[in-house]
């Protein structure tokens, strides 16, 4: 909790600091608007402030302090200042989330209105600034490998999905599926009256283990992966929380590319599944950033790694 309060005066200042960049610009309307941003954001630093010395005793003192960049192009600033603005909300929201008291919850509750204000007021008089789409908005696991695929496929076919889900199995779990190493398989068909939701199921029983894919008929996106080895050496002792942690991330990042920087871990969720007190596997969760550049808490990753055998059990999109 004192980290997001931290964190929060530390995205203010920033705002602050875009705002005396903005001002500079000759091509800049509205300039009163700005400074009154500038005056309200120097009194909510202060009341984040108070609010941290009341609950730790203590000053404020800011540490690891990120730079940012600033340059000369209006847009990008602008562009800039917006997805400050929406992160310090985000943040705000939780940070009321985890006091739980009415008294400091007043005080939170008028600085959400203040940057919301900011937001609606900025969104008035500058309509044309766009963000770019979110690379992540339609993200799916079978993406990476659809894109690079030049053959027209009809995604109605069950010969379609199912090249779709061991393309998938093969970048993903990186398992190559062939006709040598599948022993049987065989699939499931839910909501088939419901066009919008249906989703095919697709079970492989192979060599060494058992995989579980599933992928919407509407867009050809897979958006579940399971698999359980049958037969593997455990290692002794079982991942630690950061080990699976590190490893999670580092598998991501291979396997997004620069789209894992779109991607933002929630240090508040974590499920670990033990058995005689020793974790068996952990699962995070990472969130997807939207189109303004805040974190959207509704779409995102979940995604498990076995602690004992050290792979990735489940892919779950949200």
């Amino acid at each position: 909790m004192i980290k997001i309060i931290s964190r929060i005066v530390h995205k203010c200042i920033f705002c602050n600091f875009l705002i005396d960049e903005l001002m500079k610009s000759n091509d800049l309307p509205h300039k009163n608007l700005f400074m009154n941003i500038k005056n309200e954001n120097l009194r909510n630093i202060r009341i984040l402030c108070y609010l941290y010395e009341y609950l730790t005793k203590d000053v404020l003192i800011l540490e690891d302090v990120n730079t940012i960049e600033l340059c000369k192009n209006l847009d990008e600033n602008l562009n800039s200042l917006f997805k400050i603005l929406f992160e310090i909300i985000s943040d705000l929201k939780i940070l009321k989330s985890k006091l739980n008291n009415a008294y400091f919850n007043q005080f939170i509750n008028g600085l959400l209105f203040s940057y919301f204000n900011f937001t609606s007021c900025l969104n008035c008089f500058f309509p044309t600034r766009q963000f770019k789409e979110s690379k992540l908005e339609k993200f799916s696991f079978s993406k990476k490998r659809i894109e690079s695929d030049n053959v027209n496929l009809d995604s109605g076919s069950t010969d379609t999905l199912r090249k779709i889900c061991i393309e998938s199995i093969d970048f993903f779990f990186d398992y190559p599926i062939s006709s040598q190493n599948i022993k049987e398989e065989n699939y499931e068909v839910f909501f088939e009256n419901d066009p919008t939701n249906k989703f095919y199921q697709y079970f492989f029983d192979c060599d060494d283990r058992l995989i579980k894919v599933r992928i919407s008929v509407k867009d050809t996106s897979v958006f579940y992966m399971y698999q359980v080895l049958k037969d593997s050496i455990e290692t002794s002792p079982s991942m630690t929380n950061e080990d699976a942690k590190f490893y999670s991330d580092s598998y991501l990042n291979e396997k997004l590319g620069n789209e894992f920087n779109d991607l933002v871990f929630d240090k508040d969720y974590l499920n670990i599944y033990s058995y005689m007190n020793i974790p068996e596997s952990y699962k995070f969760k990472y969130n997807f950033k939207d189109n303004t550049g805040k974190v959207n808490l509704k779409k995102g990753i979940y995604i498990t790694i076995d602690a004992r055998y050290i792979y990735i059990q489940e892919l779950y999109l949200f």
